[in-house]
């Protein structure tokens, strides 16, 4: 009998070690889902491009010439702060099939792929 309860015992120890690993095995992830937004997005007639990485740092590209910038997704809304500016500038936006589609400040669709 005492065996069994020995035995009963290392089993449940083994199995609350063996959910803690498991649980853990994912090197480098937080559990934080990647912004819809992460990647490169194509102006659709080329020559500008976004880039928005995990980190919320950005690049906007436009011929040859570039502005890194931070960034804040709001999810309907982006704010992004240029660097070398004071305040953000806040754009509404939305993912369709792969389309970025962010309003500008005339309310005019503006539609960059993703690379």
């Amino acid at each position: 009998m005492r065996k069994k309860v020995i035995l009963f015992f290392a089993m449940i120890i083994m199995f609350v070690t063996s959910i803690c690993v498991l649980t853990g095995c994912e090197k480098g992830k937080d559990n934080k889902n990647v912004a819809p937004l992460v990647g490169s997005w194509e102006y659709q007639g080329g020559g500008y491009t976004y880039i928005f990485n995990e980190d919320l740092t950005g690049e906007y590209k436009f011929g040859n010439s570039s502005m890194k910038f931070t960034y804040e997704d709001k999810g309907e809304q982006v704010a992004i702060k240029y660097e070398n500016t004071t305040s953000p500038n806040e754009f509404r936006y939305k993912i369709d099939n792969g389309v970025l589609i962010i309003k500008d400040s005339f309310d005019n669709d503006v539609r960059y792929y993703k690379k």
